[in-house]
C-alpha cells in the first residue's frame, strides 16, 4: 500500500518498494521467526530437563527466553504498524500497537548482551581458569542483571515518553521522530523543535552495541591466543616426557579438547555477528540519509536483513547440539544424520529405528555371516576329503602288501611319501593362508584351529575425551582442563590409554 504524492508526507519519506516487495519481507521474516522460535524452545526443554545446573546453561536459557521474544515482534512487526499512518502492505495496527512493538524490540536487545556474557564466560573459564562454583558466585549474578535489567528498564523509558514511532527505512517500530514532528531546519524559524531521535538511539543501542562487539571480539581473541599457546607448550612438554610417538598421539587428542571449547565460543560469535551486522549497517545507511525512497536500491540488504535479524535462535541450537551429534554420529553409525540429530536434541528418549543405512548394516551383517558358514562348510568338506583320501591311500597300501609286487617294491612307500607330502603341504598352506572370520574384530581363525587374538593397544573413544566439566559434559566440551595443561599432562596420557590397555602396557608404552 504505497502512498501516492498527495498524501502529505514529503517525497523522500514515500516507500520506492512495490506490494509484491513488502510482502516478500514479511514471508521470509516471519519464518526465520518460526525457526528462531523452534530453536530457541528446543534449548529451553533441553536445560530445563536436564538435572545439570551451571553458569554456561543458565546463560543460554536467558538467551534463548529473550530470543523467544524477539522472535514473536519480528514476525509480528508488519501487522502492528498503525494502519492510518503506516504505508505497509499488512498495516493493520495503531498508535498502541506501534508503541508496544517498539517496546518487545528494545527488550529484544537483551540477547546481545546475553551474547558479551556467553564470550566472557568463555573467557574466564577458558583463560583465567574460574570455577564454575567461583563464577556462578561472583561474575553471573551481574551478567543476567545486566543482560535483563538495561534493555528492560529502557524499554520502559522509551514507551512511557513516547518516542517509539514507525521507522521509515525497513519495517518496525523503533526509537523514530521524536518529539514528533521534530526537524531543526533554519527556515523554520525559533519554532522548530530538534530531534531527540539520535541521541536516544545512541544510548538505547548504539554505545551498548559498541561496547559489546568489543567485549566479543577482545574475548575472543584472547582464547584463541591461549588455545594456541597452550597447544604449543602441550607438545613441547609430551615429547619430552614420554617420546615423540606417544606424544604425538596424546597431544592429538588434548588438543581436539582444547579446540572443542574455543570452537564452541567462535561458533556462538559468529552466530551472533551474522545475525545482528546486517541490522547496524541498515541503520548506519538510515542515519546517512537514506530514505524510505530508496529502499528499492536498499532491497537486497532488506531481504538479508529479513533473513538473518530473527535467526539467531535457530542458529545456537544447532551450536549447542552440535558436540552431542557428533558424538550420536560416531557411537551409531547406522542412523541416519537426521536421527543423530533428534539424538542430540532429546537424549536417550530417542531408540534406534530401522532407517535404510540400519538396513544395510543388517544384510552386510548377514551376508558376512553366511560367508563365515560357507567357509565353515568348505573346511568341513575339506576335512572329509582327506579322510577319504587317506582311507584309498590306506587300501591300496594293504593291497600292494597282500598281492606281493615284486615288480615295483618301492611303489607303495613312493605313494604314501606322496601322500605324506601332501598332507604336510595342504597342512602347510593353511598356515600360510589364514580364513579371516567376521566375529570380533581383530580375531583370525586358521583353518588349523588355531586363532590369534588381537587388541586394539590405543583402544578407546576418542569422542569421550572432549568431555570434560560437569556444566556441559553431554555437550562435548571440557573448560576446567584447559587452564594449566601442563600440570595434567600425564593425566590426560593415562585417560587415553583407558580404552583397551592394562596398567602394564602403559608403563612400557612409556
Amino acid at each position: 500500500m504505497s502512498l501516492e504524492g498527495d498524501s502529505g508526507l514529503p517525497s523522500e519519506d514515500i516507500s520506492s518498494l512495490t506490494d509484491a516487495q513488502e510482502q516478500a519481507l514479511y514471508i521470509i521474516a516471519i519464518v526465520s521467526a518460526l525457526l528462531s522460535f523452534w530453536g530457541s524452545s528446543n534449548i529451553i526443554y533441553m536445560v530445563l530437563s536436564s538435572k545439570k545446573r551451571s553458569p554456561y546453561r543458565r546463560i543460554l536459557l536467558g538467551l534463548s527466553c529473550c530470543d523467544l521474544v524477539s522472535s514473536v515482534a519480528i514476525a509480528l512487526q508488519g501487522f502492528l504498524l498503525p494502519n492510518e499512518t503506516s504505508q505497509r502492505v499488512w498495516a493493520f495496527g495503531n498508535d498502541t500497537s506501534c508503541t508496544a512493538l517498539g517496546f518487545l524490540q528494545q527488550f529484544s536487545f537483551s540477547n546481545a548482551w546475553y551474547n558479551g556474557s556467553l564470550s566472557l564466560y568463555f573467557l574466564l573459564t577458558v583463560r583465567f581458569g574460574f570455577k564454575e562454583q567461583q563464577l556462578a558466585r561472583r561474575v553471573e549474578p551481574f551478567m543476567h542483571i545486566l543482560s535483563i535489567g538495561y534493555p528492560l528498564v529502557t524499554a520502559t523509558i522509551g514507551a512511557v515518553m513516547g518516542v517509539y514511532n514507525e521507522v521509515l527505512v525497513g519495517m518496525g517500530c523503533w526509537v523514530y521522530d521524536y518529539p514528533h514532528g521534530c526537524g531543526c531546519n533554519p527556515e523554520d524559524g525559533e519554532d522548530a523543535v530538534c530531534c531527540e531521535s539520535i541521541a536516544i538511539s545512541w544510548v538505547f543501542a548504539g554505545i551498548p552495541a559498541m561496547i559489546i562487539f568489543i567485549v566479543i571480539l577482545t574475548s575472543n581473541i584472547m582464547v584463541y591466543l591461549h588455545v594456541r599457546q597452550t597447544i604449543v607448550r602441550s607438545r613441547a612438554y609430551l615429547h619430552s616426557s614420554i617420546g615423540a610417538s606417544a606424544g604425538n598421539q596424546l597431544n592429538q587428542q588434548q588438543t581436539k579438547r582444547i579446540k572443542a571449547v574455543a570452537t564452541q565460543a567462535f561458533l556462538y560469535v559468529a552466530s551472533f555477528l551474522l545475525c545482528f551486522l546486517p541490522t547496524v549497517l541498515l541503520r548506519s545507511l538510515e542515519m546517512r540519509h537514506f530514505h524510505a525512497e530508496d529502499e528499492d536500491t536498499l532491497y537486497p540488504l532488506l531481504i538479508i536483513v529479513s533473513i538473518t535479524l530473527p535467526l539467531q535462535g535457530f542458529l545456537n541450537v544447532l551450536i549447542y547440539a552440535r558436540p552431542s551429534y557428533l558424538v550420536a554420529r560416531k557411537d551409531f553409525p547406522d542412523q541416519s544424520r537426521f536421527w543423530a540429530f533428534r539424538r542430540a536434541l532429546h537424549g536417550d528418549k530417542v531408540q534406534q529405528r530401522n532407517d535404510v543405512s540400519h538396513w544395510r548394516s543388517s544384510i552386510k551383517k548377514v551376508v558376512l555371516r553366511s560367508t563365515r558358514r560357507e567357509t565353515a562348510i568348505n573346511m568341513e568338506v575339506d576335512k572329509h576329503r582327506s579322510g577319504l583320501i587317506a582311507e584309498f591311500q590306506k587300501s591300496n597300501q594293504s593291497t600292494l602288501e597282500a598281492s606281493g609286487d615284486s615288480a615295483n617294491p618301492d611303489s607303495s612307500a613312493q605313494f604314501r611319501q606322496k601322500g605324506d607330502l601332501s598332507g604336510e603341504e595342504k597342512h602347510a598352506s593353511g598356515k600360510m593362508n589364514p580364513s579371516f572370520t567376521t566375529g570380533d574384530a581383530g580375531c583370525a581363525t586358521f583353518p588349523g584351529g588355531s586363532a590369534i587374538e588381537t587388541s586394539n593397544e590405543y583402544g578407546g573413544d576418542e569422542g569421550e575425551a572432549v568431555n570434560g566439566t560437569s556444566d556441559i559434559r553431554e555437550n562435548g566440551l571440557d573448560l576446567n582442563d584447559t587452564s594449566s595443561p601442563a600440570a595434567e599432562e600425564d593425566t590426560a596420557a593415562r585417560q587415553s590409554y583407558d580404552g583397551s590397555t592394562t596398567d602394564s602396557t602403559w608403563n612400557d608404552e612409556k
